[in-house]
């Protein structure tokens, strides 16, 4: 499994179930603390007027759940991914695995992603639509 399927089952592992919506988020999250800590993002971002987003982040998912890693719920609000094998263990490379957990505790609790996200939008990470 390549890194960037392992990275986004890593965070559904650690969560056990996540909307689509707040897994965009967390995975741009990642992606910028990536940016400064290693250069590299995971996937190609871009901000339109329908906010931030990364398609690349839907398709691995998607081919999650074909993979029988997840299962794929639509929620009252929005698609849930779920775990479909409680057993399922992911291996990053140290650095990475920091990278995730570190994070996954700064979006635990009742911080408005969305908001948070919206506020800290990073040029070097995100294309803006249109330039």
């Amino acid at each position: 499994m390549d890194v960037v399927r392992r990275v986004v089952l890593y965070v559904v592992v650690r969560l056990g179930e996540v909307d689509v919506k707040r897994l965009m988020y967390i995975m741009y999250l990642v992606d910028r603390e990536l940016f400064y800590v290693a250069g590299f993002t995971l996937f190609l971002w871009r901000y339109t007027f329908g906010g931030l987003r990364s398609f690349a982040v839907y398709d691995v998912a998607d081919e999650l759940t074909d993979l029988g890693y997840l299962d794929k719920v639509v929620g009252e609000r929005d698609i849930v991914y779920r775990l479909r094998r409680k057993e399922v263990e992911v291996e990053l490379h140290k650095q990475l695995r920091d990278v995730v957990d570190k994070v996954l505790v700064k979006v635990e609790g009742d911080v408005n992603l969305e908001e948070y996200v919206a506020r800290n939008i990073d040029p070097n990470v995100v294309k803006i639509a249109g330039v």
